[in-house]
């Protein structure tokens, strides 16, 4: 129960603890969040869920160590961007906002893309009175039939002073890509993992709404809310 589940022993009677468990996730939702404490000491820190409604009884993780965990291998991070490229649903475990508009002319379909992050989000180490980190980008063209036409994929160091960090935390940290859309691409997402916390975001833009520089802006469920 300390990760949210419900354990089923003493008994064999296997069919009433599968209809249980089915009854369960029929209202199961999922509630997001990302720490802003910055202290990454592997302590143990505790999370408490409440409702208002009196009656009801919650199950979900417990708690959670505070250790960064190390970055990962460049084969790793590029399976895992794949992968997240591939679902039919967007990532959201870092939220970003991403906006494009024409480079040149229609004919060229050639954009510019900002995405837009919260640094707070990431996880950051303390060096030399800067926090340092990086992030991979990945971004992927795919055809109305939601097939893979073309991919980029970039790793960006992060090396912000405190009063940097201070500004961007507030105005946010907007990395830029100009990009050429392949006559067959409908459709644009981008992918960005944190290479520390190897927390991943995705969004997903229409290309038309790149090539006309309207209706570009798109961001995904916000940490701490339910999806």
């Amino acid at each position: 129960d300390r990760t949210g589940g419900q354990a089923f022993y003493g008994n064999n009677d296997i069919r009433d603890a599968f209809r249980r468990a089915l009854d369960d996730g029929r209202y199961a939702y999922t509630v997001a969040f990302y720490p802003n404490h910055g202290e990454w000491d592997g302590k143990y820190r505790e999370i408490q869920v409440r409702v208002r409604e009196g009656n009801l009884h919650l199950r979900y993780r417990r708690g959670y160590f505070a250790e960064p965990e190390h970055a990962s291998s460049e084969d790793q991070a590029k399976v895992a961007l794949e992968q997240a490229a591939m679902s039919p649903v967007d990532a959201t475990s870092l939220g970003m906002i991403v906006t494009g508009r024409p480079s040149g002319s229609a004919v060229d379909r050639k954009i510019e893309l900002h995405v837009g992050l919260d640094p707070k989000q990431l996880v950051l180490q303390a060096e030399n009175q800067h926090r340092v980190g990086a992030v991979d980008l990945y971004f992927v063209q795919r055809d109305k039939r939601g097939e893979t036409v073309a991919a980029q994929n970039q790793r960006v160091g992060v090396n912000l002073d405190e009063k940097q960090y201070q500004f961007l935390s507030k105005a946010g940290l907007v990395l830029g890509r100009h990009m050429t859309l392949l006559p067959e691409t409908t459709e644009v997402r981008v992918l960005v993992r944190d290479t520390k916390s190897q927390a991943l975001g995705s969004v997903t833009v229409p290309a038309e709404a790149l090539l006309e520089g309207v209706g570009a802006g798109v961001k995904p469920a916000k940490a701490g809310s339910p999806k």
